[in-house]
């Protein structure tokens, strides 16, 4: 076992919000008998040094979209966009920051954005609700380039 505290990350979580949703709904059940697609983009940006601080933000559009495989009139779209923002110490060198803002961060935000999407999506139908998967930001980042 490794003591936590040896490992921590001197990167912060300041907060986050939901910037943007629109939900368009003509299902009423979810069963498992449904396609789901599921579409992201992200975007860290350096915002400077503030107060000793390295400050950076994370927008993070995630779009999903449902259709019922026998009956594809009867779908869902839910589109949304997050945005988290994160500090470290101004000691921290600057491409080392948005290395993490764009790994860690992004980790960090989607799990958020999980959490929220399956809260709302649970309360949009009679039954069900959309479960979206983890996703590699390594991968993400390569396959972006």
């Amino acid at each position: 076992m490794i003591n936590i505290n040896e490992i921590t990350a001197n990167f912060f979580l300041v907060g986050c919000s939901i910037r943007h949703i629109d939900i368009s709904n003509d299902l009423v059940f979810l069963n498992g008998n449904e396609k789901i697609q599921l579409e992201i983009g992200v975007k860290p940006v350096y915002q400077g040094v503030k107060n000793n601080k390295h400050s950076g933000t994370i927008k993070m559009r995630i779009d999903i979209y449902a259709e019922r495989k026998d009956d594809p009139e009867q779908k869902a779209s839910i589109c949304t966009t997050i945005e988290g923002v994160f500090s470290a110490p101004e000691e921290m060198e600057e491409g080392q920051f948005m290395q993490m803002v764009a790994i860690n961060g992004a980790a960090a935000l989607y799990s958020i954005a999980r959490g929220k999407i399956e809260a709302i999506t649970s309360n949009s139908f009679a039954s069900g609700k959309i479960e979206i998967p983890f996703v590699n930001f390594l991968d993400y980042y390569k396959r972006e380039q």
